[in-house]
């Protein structure tokens, strides 16, 4: 009875670490872009060309803040807006998706222009579209496909707008298209067509916004590489374009041109179009993958790929769900964080490079604590170690208090021996985080037990 409770309690402190967590995306780049509740941006994963913005190509295995602003608002892949109507891009600039007149990539968030009254932006590949408040509809980066829809395929690297509408109120940018949604529940699509992904029943690609069929009641769109979904305000989910392995979840492997339903199911609350994949929740708070599985990114437990809707689990709290094909995340009603699917690159943010088929919560960072550095005379060495870990102060401070976690969170040893070296040979192989507190300011550093 007692280890019951003790295992419990131990759960408890987990799941309540990562309930700080406000939306998330999973980034075309590999990596992962989120708000915390108290407006602070994060991003961990795949790093090669800067996309998680913080100053380096090094990629990030844990959650790590950009910057100490604390007044972001909503995000996408490796971009952001901020409550004062800015907005923010960082990562590949080859096409000029930054927006900030040049094509070199940038490595921090980079301010495009000086407008102040941006709504959304949204960037999925390599290019970017974003709406003004007056509801005028923007684009910028990538072009040959005509996915900016300006009526040309030559690349823009600054915001070009689209039309003179300004009655625009939804945007997604997939890979190699784009979709949005009007005001009056009218949906268009343009950009690559070969797939069908479009919806205008054609395979011909589209320079300019279309609109798809004649209905008014889309409300969610998304697009993914070369297939598209959407729910209407019925609950409805329909889906279309490339379904060579099962995007459309119809039991099929044929292609669809125009918006196909998925099922008579009239419950679905929101969809993510993967590169190959789609995951959806419905109003009963429950979560459906269905496509390519082979990294897990379905999260029912298995790497079996369906071309029909699978429940992941039985949890029935889930909020909001993104996935970028190869690996998904989920926010559930109680502000956790969820992950899993491909990990190579440290997209799952759980400090290892191994893959997930099952979602596992993504622990809030620690408040107020600065990693250990030359900066703050704090170092510790050797990092990997098997056996001993030394923690020295250049100014010869002590620790008052050191606590080791894993991965989870939960707290594996505590000392308040000032004496080291630390002897770590009990714990297993792995990465944890080293906590010391000294002269009442905390600090942090990842190690690992080899």
């Amino acid at each position: 009875m007692k280890k019951i409770l003790f295992l419990f309690a131990y759960a408890l402190v987990f799941i309540g670490r990562a309930q700080c967590w406000q939306s998330a995306i999973a980034g075309y780049g590999d990596n992962v872009c989120a708000l915390k509740a108290d407006g602070s941006l994060w991003t961990w994963g795949g790093n090669y060309v800067g996309q998680c913005g913080n100053g380096t190509t090094t990629d990030v295995y844990w959650p790590n803040q950009v910057g100490i602003s604390t007044n972001w608002q909503n995000i996408s892949s490796y971009a952001a807006k901020k409550t004062d109507g800015s907005i923010w891009v960082w990562g590949s600039n080859y096409y000029g998706e930054i927006g900030d007149g040049t094509n070199i990539d940038k490595y921090v968030p980079t301010q495009v222009g000086t407008n102040t009254n941006w709504q959304i932006i949204s960037i999925n590949g390599q290019h970017s579209l974003a709406l003004k408040t007056n509801g005028s509809l923007w684009a910028w980066g990538l072009n040959v496909s005509g996915q900016l829809g300006d009526g040309s395929n030559v690349n823009k690297n600054t915001p070009t707008q689209i039309g003179a509408g300004t009655n625009w109120k939804t945007i997604y940018a997939g890979a190699y298209h784009s979709l949005a949604i009007k005001t009056d529940g009218t949906l268009w699509a343009w950009g690559y067509n070969h797939y069908g992904q479009l919806g205008d029943g054609t395979t011909t690609d589209k320079n300019i916004p279309t609109q798809v069929g004649t209905d008014t009641t889309w409300v969610i769109i998304s697009a993914g590489l070369n297939h598209s979904a959407a729910i209407k305000n019925d609950g409805t989910l329909w889906v279309w374009g490339d379904n060579s392995l099962g995007q459309s979840g119809d039991g099929t492997f044929i292609d669809k041109h125009i918006p196909t339903q998925l099922g008579s199911a009239i419950n679905w609350k929101c969809v993510s179009a993967g590169q190959n994949n789609c995951c959806a929740l419905k109003t009963n708070g429950t979560l459906w993958g269905w496509g390519p599985n082979n990294y897990g990114q379905l999260g029912n437990g298995t790497n079996n790929n369906t071309n029909v809707p699978i429940q992941s689990g039985s949890a029935n709290n889930w909020m909001t769900i993104s996935t970028n094909g190869d690996n998904t995340l989920a926010l559930k009603n109680d502000s956790s964080l969820w992950t899993w699917g491909y990990n190579a690159n440290g997209q799952l943010g759980d400090g290892t490079t191994v893959n997930k088929n099952s979602p596992i919560p993504i622990n809030c960072p620690f408040v107020g604590i600065e990693e250990m550095s030359s900066v703050n005379s704090w170092s510790v060495y050797p990092n990997p170690s098997s056996t001993f870990l030394t923690i020295k102060n250049s100014e010869g401070k002590f620790f008052d208090n050191l606590i080791i976690f894993d991965i989870m969170g939960r707290q594996i040893m505590e000392t308040k021996d000032k004496h080291t070296p630390i002897n770590i040979q009990l714990l297993e192989k792995g990465v944890y985080e080293l906590r010391i507190t000294s002269e009442g300011k905390n600090y942090s550093v990842k190690i690992i037990k080899e």
